[in-house]
């Protein structure tokens, strides 16, 4: 039994703003009320993914150097994972000086495709040192039940748990705001919203807007919002969504607060690209009580209706997107079950009921 109150929070906070900082700026505000937490920042300073500079090396050494300083003096190690290769070596060095703390140490995992593929028998070596280090934690967090199998065959289930997602409070939208909005869906608005890296999906969406007949284009009104890896790929995408003629096309950043919610009042279709079926489901209850209709332009309603080579191909899955832009109605999202989708106060309750308490 866990006896004590001083937690080490390892966790990426804003700024810059991503999913993962945020909900790692909600628990800590949180959990403040049980614990006195010791904060060590994992965000980097731009959205640049991977250790590519001599810079992100001295951040990585200053994060050991601090957890190793920092852990002795705590009850309970909240830790959130990497997905990717470097930053997974990353966390293996975070377990290697937390060796003797692994038991009270709960990891969070937000996400699950990246971590599915390092945990496969594509990396031997790094699964078998994952699973040596996995054995001996306190607590393992997913986002739902079916991210378990990730770790299922490491972690012994009673420490596995499945915590949902969550939207800020201030972002949900009134049902009569959405029922005004579908009074009229001229033009129709289509928002991607999401941070725009490479592999995102912005850069496919953009191509398949360029491929559709002018009178189709023309009933559209498009709004880009997030942050790029580079000052040099916003200006590229910017140069190519001017290119593109008789259609509305906004790129506005990275929004906040009142600019955010109002995108996403004003949305009727909210596109989420995604090459994994399995986190379809996840994606569309994280939006559906912010958006009335959700549109996945992969064909998330029908998952088969691609076969897995199309996706992968740059100019087959860009026309298969062309074509569903062409009749959006048909990708409207009807009667989604959002019973795991939780708001405001319940979602932090249930992020907390994670960590143990006095």
């Amino acid at each position: 039994m866990i006896i004590g109150n001083n937690l080490l929070f390892i966790a990426p906070l804003p700024p810059p703003v991503t999913g993962q900082s945020l909900a790692s700026e909600v628990l800590l505000q949180s959990i403040k009320n049980y614990y006195y937490p010791t904060v060590i920042n994992l965000s980097k300073q731009t959205f640049q993914q991977g250790i590519n500079s001599s810079k992100r090396v001295e951040e990585v050494i200053r994060i050991i150097y601090e957890v190793k300083r920092a852990k002795s003096n705590a009850h309970i190690i909240y830790f959130t994972v990497s997905e990717s290769f470097s930053g997974n070596l990353k966390d293996l060095l975070i377990y290697a000086v937390c060796w003797r703390w692994l038991d009270r140490m709960v990891i969070h995992l937000h996400g699950g495709a990246g971590m599915r593929v390092l945990m496969r028998g594509k990396h031997p070596l790094l699964r078998a040192v994952n699973s040596f280090f996995l054995r001996r934690l306190g607590a393992v967090i997913v986002l739902g039940d079916r991210l378990k199998s990730i770790y299922a065959d490491v972690v012994p289930a009673a420490r596995l748990h499945a915590v949902p997602n969550f939207a800020m409070d201030e972002f949900f939208v009134s049902p009569g705001d959405i029922d005004k909005k579908f009074e009229c869906a001229e033009p129709l608005r289509l928002l991607f919203l999401s941070n725009l890296l490479p592999g995102k999906g912005h850069a496919e969406l953009l191509a398949a807007l360029s491929q559709l007949p002018d009178e189709v284009r023309r009933h559209l009104h498009v709004d880009f919002a997030g942050g790029f890896e580079s000052a040099g790929d916003e200006q590229h995408f910017r140069k190519q969504a001017q290119a593109i003629k008789t259609i509305q096309i906004n790129v506005h950043g990275i929004v906040h607060g009142e600019h955010k919610r109002e995108l996403l009042r004003q949305a009727h279709l909210f596109c989420l690209p995604i090459q994994n079926n399995e986190f379809v489901r996840f994606l569309l209850v994280k939006n559906l009580d912010r958006i009335d209709r959700v549109a996945h332009i992969f064909g998330c309603f029908k998952p088969n209706c691609f076969d897995e080579a199309s996706l992968m191909n740059q100019k087959t899955g860009r026309d298969s997107w062309s074509q569903h832009l062409k009749a959006p109605q048909n990708s409207l999202a009807t009667g989604c079950q959002n019973g795991d989708f939780f708001q405001g106060e319940t979602a932090r309750q249930k992020h907390c009921q994670q960590i143990p308490h006095n």
